[in-house]
């Protein structure tokens, strides 16, 4: 339980127990009521664990990352820890890297997002790096370094839109017949009915291809994707999906069954 001192300018310090013999100012004031008051709010925040620390708060941004975030932030793939390492000293410790983690707030990540710009960064690139920032702040959110994350809400530029051109029925056949042999047409005319990612269609093999039982024309490609999570000693797997193959690809999947 926490109480009241007397400083000897007369003003009164309002102590709170933040565990078992350890006491901590929860402020000065005029009277000790006020005092009293303030020390019971606090205990009050501990015991409904909506408590921050005010010592945490004045870690340094670069403190934090270097000795909580970086070492302790598992569950991502190798290259995306990699990028984050790549953007934090690239971008964020320059800026941020002294101030307190309580004292950004919004106008801070702002005027960050305005220099950004004006080293002529493209949108992409700065909303990447604000994503990372608003990552590691969550995430001190979550350690009770912070009671929010004030990068949450603040926009980026926007790109200009851009048309995606996508391939007609009738283009299919002409890149089709201008490829160099039977090889390289079977591995388009897969890519184009199925929508796998480039290097999933090469690491298909034979036990890949399933007939389906109930149609001897159509057969069903299982697809795995392994996820490297940048914390753990050996890779994961990520829950496998099913691409349907139209009939009409249906020999394009068999040659790539014979070929496994």
């Amino acid at each position: 339980m926490g109480y009241e001192k007397r400083q000897v300018n007369g003003r009164w310090t309002g102590l709170y127990e933040l565990r078992p013999d350890v006491y901590r100012s929860a402020g000065t004031f005029a009277s000790r009521r006020e005092a009293c008051d303030a020390w019971q709010e606090v205990e009050r925040d501990l015991r409904r664990g909506t408590f921050i620390d005010p010592a945490k708060g004045r870690w340094p941004f670069r403190r934090y990352v270097e000795e909580v975030f970086l070492p302790l932030h598992t569950g991502v793939k190798i290259n995306t820890l990699k990028n984050y390492q790549s953007d934090i000293q690239s971008q964020l410790m320059p800026f941020f890297g002294e101030m307190q983690l309580a004292e950004i707030y919004p106008q801070h990540v702002r005027r960050w997002i305005q220099e950004m710009t004006a080293q002529g960064l493209a949108p992409a690139m700065i909303r990447t790096r604000k994503a990372t920032l608003s990552t590691i702040l969550s995430r001190a959110v979550t350690d009770q370094y912070l009671a929010a994350n004030h990068a949450l809400h603040v926009r980026t530029p926007m790109e200009p839109p851009q048309r995606i051109r996508a391939l007609t029925p009738t283009d299919v056949p002409r890149i089709l017949n201008h490829l160099p042999g039977p090889v390289s047409t079977m591995l388009v005319e897969l890519d184009t009915h199925t929508g796998l990612r480039w290097g999933e269609v090469t690491e298909l093999g034979g036990r890949d291809v399933m007939d389906d039982e109930d149609d001897e024309l159509r057969v069903y490609l299982w697809v795995t994707r392994a996820v490297v999570d940048a914390g753990a000693s050996t890779p994961t797997t990520a829950d496998a999906s099913t691409s349907r193959t139209p009939p009409r690809a249906a020999s394009t999947a068999g040659s790539v069954s014979r070929c496994g």
